[in-house]
């Protein structure tokens, strides 16, 4: 048995199973329960490592009530049944509730959470740079609308902010803790901050004096771009600026320029011309060894060694491999307070084109794996094509394959996230989130193993179109509502309003050749929209919505 062994053996043996699995190893017989028992620190410690809940091997029971998720938690098991709680409330088996941050402000346009220093970076349609605390819903640091850009883009990761101006170049600021452990950056790098972001900073500093340090940040770089750009993405250390003749690759660390890829390659698999397809760039993607990018005509994958084409994708397909669509019925939660539901999908079909048919989409967003071999893609018309070990080229594509249906042709899609084997999406249909990870494991049956969820409290058409960000983290799904206000006298009741609204958001038609088109419509104009940043939480919260 397995108490016979070496202890420091028996534990990490135990650490390999299921949370769910150690309960169960203590109603076997006495002789467990009382082994369980006597060694429950040492075996939840070695299960919260190997499960990897807790971010490194030096990380003690002081710091547990760091972490975003385990607020009232201050021993081992406790946070390993959180996280256990967690995981099922991802597929609305267990608590979630909605929650507003309203100290991000009404103006939200695009945000970032960092659950591990307990923040919300957020960039406004109107009110500057807004820094919220995670825990405490309130404002540690701002800039002014007079400095930002109305809806600026912004990106965080690992305590750096990068957001655009008008004159196409980048600013780069670091978290003040940080800056001040990396010393004062040296002024003789080639794109050191420049004296407009630092008196920008002094101002912040005498206008947030109170929370300093947290949540402030300190101007570290201006990256001034060759040419226009048109989208750009940061996943530490490498910001991505794409434009529609070349790709720049900075290491935000050095500061500095430190790769550049042309776009005018020869595709190794081709159905337009690069040129054609850089043209009308969306969005880009990056990890250690590719570029990926979204275009009217087609996905992209490049290599960062060479530049080769790896993968390349038209978005005029019918299909993209088997078609998961969702079932009409959801699974609603019994005995639970959960906002999230299961959403089953219906059995996977193969679609056969008919020859010369095309149907005239366009890619939104694609995101890569976290080991690097997977992609998720999100089309217009709310269709996710899912590519399992993209590297390997065309040769095979078909049965590395398939694609999702997250509402209809109509419903347009908005965003979409992909974190650790779970993706998020919004679209006008609503918010989803979808557990990949036995789909994308080699040998398993891809649409049998992808677990949906959805949230039916925010099925309302008429508030999701104007979602303009989404973010994932390990145990909440952060999102912009807008708040549409309309005249007390309007003569246009909200559920027909919203009908209209989803019915008229895209316009599927159908040509003489028999291709498919799909347009988008301008959106119905309103006085105002009020946004602030909500949350899908699964554990509870420390701040009240007051």
């Amino acid at each position: 048995m397995i108490n016979t062994l070496p202890v420091e053996l028996a534990l990490a043996i135990i650490a390999y199973l299921p949370i769910s699995s150690i309960h169960a190893i203590q109603l076997t017989c006495k002789q467990l329960n009382d082994f369980v028992l006597a060694n429950e620190l040492e075996l939840y410690h070695a299960a919260a490592i190997q499960m990897g809940y807790i971010p490194s091997l030096s990380f003690s029971t002081h710091d547990i009530s760091s972490l975003y998720f385990a607020y009232g938690i201050d021993d081992w098991k406790s946070l390993c049944q959180r996280r256990f709680q967690i995981e099922r409330s991802w597929s609305g088996e267990d608590y979630s509730t909605l929650s507003a941050f309203t100290a991000t402000g009404t103006l939200v346009h695009r945000f970032k959470v960092d659950e591990e220093v307990g923040i919300i970076v957020c960039t406004t349609q109107g009110d500057g740079v807004r820094v919220v605390d995670l825990r405490e819903n309130k404002l540690l640091w701002s800039l002014p609308r007079e400095y930002v850009r109305d809806f600026a883009h912004c990106e965080y990761e690992k305590g750096f902010l990068i957001f655009d101006r008008l004159d196409r170049s980048k600013e780069v600021w670091r978290l003040a803790d940080d800056y001040q452990a990396a010393g004062k950056p040296d002024q003789s790098v080639k794109y050191p901050p420049r004296d407009n972001q630092i008196a920008a900073s002094e101002q912040a500093f005498l206008q947030h004096e109170s929370t300093y340090p947290r949540g402030h940040f300190k101007p570290w770089a201006l990256f001034i771009m060759p040419r226009p750009t048109r989208a750009f993405r940061f996943v530490y250390p490498t910001l991505l600026v794409g434009s529609t003749n070349e790709f720049f690759l900075w290491d935000v660390r050095s500061r500095d320029l430190v790769q550049t890829i042309p776009s005018r390659q020869n595709p190794t698999y081709a159905t337009v011309t690069p040129l054609e397809s850089i043209a009308h760039l969306r969005y880009v993607e990056v990890s250690e060894k590719h570029v990926f990018v979204c275009s009217v005509s087609a996905l992209l994958v490049l290599s960062r060694s060479d530049g080769r084409c790896v993968l390349e994708l038209p978005s005029d397909r019918f299909a993209y491999g088997p078609v998961y669509a969702l079932q009409d019925k959801v699974e609603p939660p019994e005995g639970i307070q959960s906002v999230m539901v299961r959403h089953p999908l219906d059995e996977g079909i193969l679609i056969t084109p008919l020859p010369n048919r095309r149907y005239f989409d366009k890619f939104k967003a694609v995101h890569v794996s976290s080991c690097g071999r997977h992609l998720i893609a999100m089309l217009a018309s709310s269709r996710l094509v899912v590519i399992k070990h993209f590297e390997q080229g065309i040769n095979g594509l078909e049965q590395r394959m398939f694609q999702i249906n997250v509402g209809s042709p109509r419903s347009a899609s908005k965003y979409l996230t992909f974190v650790k084997n779970k993706v998020a999406v919004a679209s006008n249909h609503g918010i989803f989130v979808l557990n990949l990870k036995n789909a994308l494991e080699d040998g398993h049956d891809s649409g049998k193993e992808i677990v949906v969820s959805r949230v039916p409290a925010l099925h309302n058409a008429l508030l999701l179109q104007s979602i303009s960000c989404l973010h994932m983290t390990d145990s909440a799904v952060f999102f912009n509502w807008h708040q549409e206000e309309l005249d007390d006298d309007t003569t246009v009741s909200e559920r027909a309003f919203t009908s209209w609204l989803r019915d008229s958001t895209f316009q599927r038609t159908r040509l003489p050749t028999g291709d498919v088109v799909m347009t988008l419509e301008p959106g119905f104009p309103f006085a105002s929209n009020i946004s602030t940043v909500c949350s899908i939480n699964f554990v509870p919260l420390r701040h009240t919505n007051d």
